[in-house]
C-alpha cells in the first residue's frame, strides 16, 4: 500500500475511536491535529512535547497555565536522557512517546474529568511517534535538535551513556573521549551549530549559549 492509499484509507475512516488518531497521523495530520482529537475525546486540554520537533503543542490553545505546559516540556526533555525520570507533581496522566525502545517525547492530559484517558493518550502517543518518524525521514530542524539536546543535558544527568553518545553522534559531535561544557552570553542573533572540530553549540535564548567541546578535538 502506497502513501496515496494510506491517505485514502485514513480519510475514509470515521474519527470515532482512538485508532483514528493514529490513522490521521499516517495520512498527514500534524501534532496540533493529534492534540485536538485527543482533547476533544477526553474533554480536557492535551499537551504533546517532542523536544526535537519544537515547542510543546497544547489544545485548546491557551487552555492551560504556562507552568503546566513548561512541566510537560521539561518532563519530555528529562525522559530523553533518563527513561526513569520522575513524573512531575500534577502530571499524573501522561504517556511517553516511543520509537522502538527510544523515548522521544510525552503526551499528557492536563486536567482530569473523571474519564479514563488511557487508550486515547496511548493512541496520541503512537500518532506522535508516526509524526516524529515522518519528520525524521524528510529532514528535521537541526538547530532545534541541537538546542533540545543541550538543554536536556543542562537539566538532567543521563543514566544511559550509550544513548547519549549516539544522540550526540547524530548531531555531528563525538563525545566518546569526554568533553568540556560551555555556558556563555551570546547575542540573540547568533547562528550556531556543529563547528570545526565537532563542537556542538546552540543559542538557547535569553542571551545564553550552551555548548560541548569534545576532548577528541
Amino acid at each position: 500500500m502506497n502513501d496515496a492509499d494510506l491517505r485514502g484509507v485514513a480519510h475514509a475512516t470515521p474519527r470515532t475511536g482512538p485508532l483514528t488518531i493514529v490513522t490521521g497521523a499516517v495520512a498527514g495530520d500534524d501534532l496540533e491535529s493529534v492534540a485536538r482529537s485527543a482533547a476533544g475525546a477526553l474533554g480536557c486540554p492535551v499537551a504533546i512535547s517532542l523536544p526535537e520537533l519544537g515547542p510543546t503543542v497544547v489544545w485548546p490553545p491557551d487552555s492551560s497555565s504556562a507552568e503546566a505546559v513548561r512541566a510537560v516540556g521539561d518532563y519530555a526533555g528529562a525522559l530523553l536522557v533518563d527513561s526513569s525520570a520522575r513524573i512531575p507533581a500534577g502530571l499524573r496522566l501522561s504517556v511517553p512517546v516511543r520509537i522502538g525502545r527510544q523515548i522521544v517525547g510525552v503526551v499528557a492530559a492536563l486536567s482530569a474529568n473523571g474519564s479514563d484517558p488511557g487508550s486515547w493518550l496511548d493512541a496520541a502517543a503512537a500518532a506522535a511517534a508516526v509524526i516524529a518518524l515522518r519528520r525524521d525521514s524528510s529532514g528535521f530542524d537541526a538547530d532545534s535538535a541541537r538546542r533540545a539536546f543541550l538543554q536536556m543535558l543542562e537539566l538532567h544527568v543521563p543514566n544511559d551513556g550509550d544513548a547519549m553518545l549516539a544522540r550526540a553522534r547524530r548531531l555531528g559531535c563525538d563525545l566518546s573521549a569526554g568533553a568540556a561544557a560551555v555556558c556563555a552570553a551570546a547575542p540573540s542573533s547568533t547562528v550556531l551549530g556543529t563547528i570545526d572540530g565537532g563542537a556542538l553549540l546552540a543559542d538557547i535564548g535569553d542571551g545564553r549559549l550552551l555548548g560541548l567541546l569534545p576532548a577528541a578535538a
